[in-house]
């Protein structure tokens, strides 16, 4: 039985707002996606109205993500 693979991303989301973590600078660039780093939040914070596009993009990249919306990330 094939083990789980372990989400590169973790993406949470506290708000108006989502943070990225992960080695994500690549792909965001490649996907046309914006975002400022935060070194308090430890990621990349983007607008809430990107999440289904960014999820979409993993998607099509085969990139193991995970959404948190329990702060828990």
């Amino acid at each position: 039985m094939p083990r789980a693979r372990k989400p590169l991303w973790l993406i949470e989301q506290p708000g108006n707002t989502f943070v990225v973590r992960g080695d994500a600078m690549m792909l965001l660039k490649a996907g046309g996606f914006r975002g400022v780093y935060s070194g308090s939040a430890r990621g990349w914070i983007l607008d809430r109205r990107r999440l289904p596009d960014l999820c979409a993009f993993l998607a099509s990249r085969h990139v193991p993500y995970e959404v948190r919306t329990d702060g828990a990330a």
